[in-house]
C-alpha cells in the first residue's frame, strides 16, 4: 500500500510539471516523423545540449491538454512557467483553477486553496528521480546521458526535432510509457511535451516563450 501511494504521488508530480502533462497521443506527436541519421542525431543532440547548458532562465505561458481514456472530452488547463538555472522551476496553473507547483533545489512546494505542502525530495529516492526528470524535461537535457530514458530523434513536418523517450528506470515505467518532446528550430528549447501513460491517458503541454 505504501509503495502504491508513492506511485500515485509520483504520477501527480509528473502531471503537474510536465504535466508532463502529457499523450492516445495527438496526431502531431507520432505522424509525419522521419528518423535522423546517426550523424544528424549526434549534431542535433549537441545543439540541444548546448542550448540547455546556456539556459539561465525561461519564462513561458503553457496550455495543458489532458485526454482521459474513459472520457471523450479533453481537460484544458493554462498557466505560466518560470525556470531559473540550475534547479528552480515554478508551474502556476491559472485556468480553470489556481494551483502552484514549485521546485527549489530539492524542495517541492505545492499551493492550493491557501494550503501549502512541502516535500524534501532528497528523503525519497522516487521523488528525487521525478524532480530530476522535471528539470531535465524543461531544458531538454533528458535526451542525453541522464540514464532515465532511451531516446530516438526525428524531424517532424515542420523541420523541428522531436525526441521519442522511453523510460528505463522502474519507477518511471510505473508512471508513463513514453514521452515526445519537440524542440524549437532556432533556440533548440522544448516547444511541446507529450506523455503517454501506462493506463492509456495522454497529456500534452504546449509552451510559448514570453
Amino acid at each position: 500500500m505504501l509503495y502504491k501511494n508513492r506511485i500515485m504521488k509520483l504520477n501527480t508530480l509528473i502531471q503537474l510539471a510536465i504535466g508532463f502533462i502529457l499523450f492516445a497521443a495527438p496526431l502531431g506527436a507520432k505522424e509525419g516523423l522521419k528518423p535522423l541519421s546517426a550523424e544528424e542525431t549526434k549534431r542535433a543532440t549537441q545543439e540541444i545540449e548546448n542550448a540547455a547548458k546556456g539556459l539561465k532562465s525561461l519564462s513561458c505561458t503553457f496550455t495543458q491538454e489532458k485526454r482521459l481514456k474513459l472520457m471523450q472530452k479533453s481537460l484544458i488547463s493554462k498557466g505560466t512557467l518560470l525556470y531559473q538555472a540550475p534547479s528552480f522551476l515554478r508551474w502556476e496553473y491559472k485556468e480553470p483553477y489556481s494551483y502552484t507547483f514549485e521546485i527549489k533545489e530539492n524542495i517541492v512546494t505545492t499551493i492550493y486553496k491557501n494550503k501549502v505542502t512541502r516535500i524534501d525530495a532528497t528523503k525519497n529516492s522516487l521523488f528525487k528521480e521525478i524532480v530530476k526528470v522535471m528539470l531535465e524535461s524543461v531544458t531538454g537535457e533528458c535526451i542525453s546521458g541522464s540514464g532515465s530514458f532511451s531516446s530516438t530523434l526525428f524531424t517532424n513536418v515542420n523541420g523541428e526535432i522531436t525526441a521519442h523517450l522511453i523510460p528505463t528506470r522502474r519507477e518511471l515505467k510505473q508512471v508513463f510509457r513514453e514521452l515526445y518532446i519537440t524542440f524549437d528550430k532556432m533556440e533548440h528549447l522544448p516547444l511541446e511535451v507529450v506523455m503517454m501513460e501506462e493506463g492509456g491517458d495522454t497529456t500534452t503541454i504546449t509552451l510559448k516563450k514570453n
